[in-house]
């Protein structure tokens, strides 16, 4: 039964389309993919709803030393929010010394 109301959507999706101007069905499209990645976008954000926040990992937590040498004065983090920090870790209290954005999900 849910087959057969999912055909019969698409068909008289299909006629709507078929009546509309290329502009009409240009801005129908538009409007779907747009909601569509509101949908994904929303699901994403709330798949991180209610977790723990601040200095700490949840889940896995996975540091990679680095710097000069031997050192390990810096160490580098992923968040949810899709970038990458680099720490410095040498002094009294880690500072951020760089945020590297670009990533599309969360690191």
């Amino acid at each position: 039964e849910a087959a057969e109301k999912a055909a019969k959507a698409a068909e008289a999706k299909a006629e709507r389309e078929a009546a509309m101007t290329p502009e009409e069905l240009a801005a129908v499209l538009a409007a779907e993919a747009a909601a569509a990645e509101a949908k994904a976008k929303y699901l994403e954000e709330k798949r991180y709803r209610n977790k723990p926040k601040g200095f700490g990992g949840v889940n896995t937590v996975l540091c990679i030393a680095g710097g000069a040498g031997e050192s390990g004065d810096l160490v580098f983090t992923g968040s949810r929010d899709c970038n990458v920090r680099r720490w410095a870790v040498s002094g009294d209290a880690p500072v951020v010394e760089r945020v590297i954005p670009g990533h599309k999900a969360p690191v």
